[in-house]
Formats: structure tokens, sequence, C-alpha cells
């Protein structure tokens, strides 16, 4: 597995982000590179990583790509053909902020230069607030989780469309129910070699592309 390129390390934007080189796995499409040119981010080709087993699915290679490359910004295509055409929306999975702030910057950056709606996403799992902290609890910061993401996404990209969803779901249930028409954002691993649930349902199921945004890696962290 190589990069087809030097320099790994961020650029400063014309907004003021720092812009993330983009490793795209396999062929690039034509609405990547004019993204990539517009926004002055370095576009990385990476090479498909060889399986390990002869019957290994192409995700499951893939997973272990974005596992490769903790802290970097991956562009994922769908197994199942190769689209071209750019995506009609883009769709942002936040769990919470500020660490997802890549996550919500790339979205937003997508969704400006594609000129398409951008809906951010925020899921409280059924039993999960009322096993924990309290279900009105849970939802109330998923509220806040939003109602923030909301306010940022506009403030860089005042052109933007922007709406909001809190589902009461685990996150990696809703990948699968994305039509093929969109981008899917979401968190990367932080730390070598670790994929959370989310990110591998979404890079083994999602009929989409996935956009998987650097996140800090954190020492000895989780994914």
């Amino acid at each position: 597995m190589s990069t087809h390129g030097s320099a790994l390390a961020p650029r400063e934007t014309s907004r003021g982000r720092r812009a993330q080189p983009m490793l795209v796995v396999g062929a690039v499409p034509g609405w990547v590179s004019q993204w990539c040119r517009a926004r002055g981010r370095e576009l990385l080709p990476v090479d498909d990583v060889p399986s390990t087993a002869g019957d290994e699915p192409g995700r499951t290679r893939h997973a272990r790509v974005v596992a490769a490359f903790p802290g970097r910004t991956v562009l994922v295509q769908p197994e199942m053909g190769h689209r071209d055409a750019p995506p009609v929306r883009v769709v942002a999975a936040l769990r919470r902020l500020p660490e997802d702030a890549h996550v919500l910057g790339d979205a937003a950056e997508a969704a400006a230069q594609l000129a398409v709606p951008l809906t951010i996403l925020h899921a409280v799992p059924l039993s999960f607030g009322e096993r924990s902290v309290g279900l009105e609890e849970a939802l109330d910061r998923g509220r806040r989780v939003l109602r923030t993401a909301v306010r940022q996404a506009g403030a860089g990209e005042p052109a933007l469309e922007l709406a909001s969803q809190l589902l009461r779901a685990r996150p990696h249930e809703l990948v699968g129910d994305l039509g093929d028409d969109a981008l899917l954002v979401i968190g990367g691993p932080r730390q070598r070699g670790a994929v959370g649930l989310v990110t591998n349902s979404a890079l083994h199921h999602a009929p989409c592309p996935v956009l998987v945004a650097a996140r800090p890696v954190r020492p000895g962290g989780t994914a």
C-alpha cells in the first residue's frame, strides 16, 4: 500500500481551516479532483491493499486502508461499480463537538463546493439513554450538538442549505439507509489499526461514497 505524493501535512485554507490532504482509495472521481483543486487540498490516490484471503471483500480491504492512516482524511468509493457523478446531498454523522469538528468542516466544505444540501445527523440509541445518563439528558445533549453544528457550519459556509436530524437508533444502523447519490462523512480512527463500529459499518454497508474525516490521533486512545 502506498500513496502517490509526498506531503501529508495540513494546509491553511482561505477560510482559515487546516485543510487535510485527501487520500482516495481506488479511482479518483472527477468531482473529487475538482473539489480538491478549488479548495487547495492535496489529492493523494492510495493503492488498494492486497487481500489477505482469496475471498476477502473489497470493503474489508478498504477498512484496513483507513485503519492504516489514523488522523488522515480518506475517501472510499462503493465496492459495486464506480460512480463519477457528484453526490446530490451530503450527510454528516456527528457524535460530539469539538471532537468531530473535522467531520463537520469537511462535510460543510463538500456541500458548499458541490452546491448541495447538508444534513447533520446525531443518533441516540434506543437503550443508551435509559442505561446511563438518562433519556432526556441524552436527547438534550444531542440537540445541543446539532444546534452548535448548524451554527458553526452556517458561519463557515454561509450559502449552505442546512438541515439536522436527531434520530433514535444506533449510529451504525443508519448507514445502510442512504442512497448511492449521497456523500456520507464520518469520523476516522484515532489510532493505527483501530476502526470504530460506526466507521466499519459505513465502509462495509453504505451504498454511497464515504469520506472518513481526520480526527486528532490520541496516543493510546480508542478509534
